[in-house]
């Protein structure tokens, strides 16, 4: 009976001192990426930005161990990474999630450490949490491609980007210029073919933002919006030469010949000759002709 209850007593030492041990263990886990305040932006989608989540952690292992167990918590759901055998020394090497599709935000992520025994019991170990922003990539552009443009209030390279969480404004301004190909091109605001911004969604085509007929706009980024391009549509002035031996009468005025009038592309203007005298012959207005061509 002694026997017995030393072996009880000796057991019940065993089990405290092994519990001690377990109880007195150091933990930790710690992000790798992404880390505090960092700025994560990708046009994965029109609505998401992808995140790639790495970390490593430490604790040391027991006799009563099987696995560890982690869990990211994110803004869009939990994620669990089971992980064993444990090597040695109990370090454990540099893990990832796979990658997170999240929309854009101010994001706080948590990563739990839990210690899985041989029984199935689970016990929260260690855990950390990083603070972070996943934000939407938007640029702005001219029409033909190539020039300038103002992008929060700087002007730049046309295909700028600037990066921003849904509900901000975008800042742009369009600038007139030559664009490189023999025209000059202006925001137009002339009453026929006005210049209207458009925006061109992520793989779409440029559409007119209704309303954005200012030259200065601010744009708010919807939901939809990562990879979204705000196009400037400038538009190509045309310069037309009216020639005629006795002058020109152009939009209701008289001019002498050869006269040039810019006319802004698919807008209209009005011209006729004038008629004229000389050498004792009258002439009056016939055709006009361009490059061969009679009108």
């Amino acid at each position: 009976m002694l026997k017995t209850k030393l072996t009880f007593l000796t057991t019940l030492v065993a089990l405290f001192i092994s519990f001690s041990n377990i109880c007195a263990q150091s933990y930790s886990v710690w992000f790798i990426n992404p880390t505090n305040g960092k700025t994560i932006a990708n046009v994965q989608s029109s609505t998401q930005v992808a995140v790639d989540v790495t970390f490593n952690a430490s604790g040391t292992r027991h006799q009563y161990h099987r696995a560890w167990k982690f869990i990211l918590k994110t803004n869009v759901g939990d994620y669990t990474l089971t992980f064993e055998p444990i090597p040695y020394p109990p370090v454990i090497p540099p893990l990832s999630f796979p990658t997170v599709y999240t929309p854009s935000g101010n994001l706080t992520w948590t990563l739990e450490m839990w210690e899985v025994l041989v029984l199935g019991d689970e016990y929260l170990r260690a855990q950390s949490s990083v603070n972070f922003n996943a934000k939407f990539i938007i640029s702005a552009e001219n029409n033909f491609g190539g020039g300038i443009i103002v992008l929060e209030g700087s002007q730049q390279t046309s295909g700028a980007s600037t990066l921003k969480f849904v509900g901000e404004n975008v800042s742009v301004s369009a600038i007139d210029q030559n664009d490189g190909m023999g025209y000059y091109r202006i925001w137009n605001t002339s009453g026929v073919n006005n210049s209207n911004w458009q925006i061109e969604k992520h793989q779409g085509y440029p559409t007119n933002i209704f309303g954005a007929i200012t030259r200065g706009y601010n744009y708010t980024v919807a939901s939809n919006d990562n990879g979204a391009t705000l196009v400037a549509d400038l538009k190509k002035v045309c310069n037309l030469t009216f020639n005629s031996p006795g002058g020109v009468y152009i939009n209701g005025s008289t001019w002498s010949s050869p006269k040039v009038v810019e006319v802004v592309e698919q807008n209209t203007v009005t011209a006729s000759g004038q008629w004229y005298y000389s050498n004792g012959i009258e002439y009056s207005f016939s055709h006009w002709t361009s490059g061969g061509q009679t009108y």
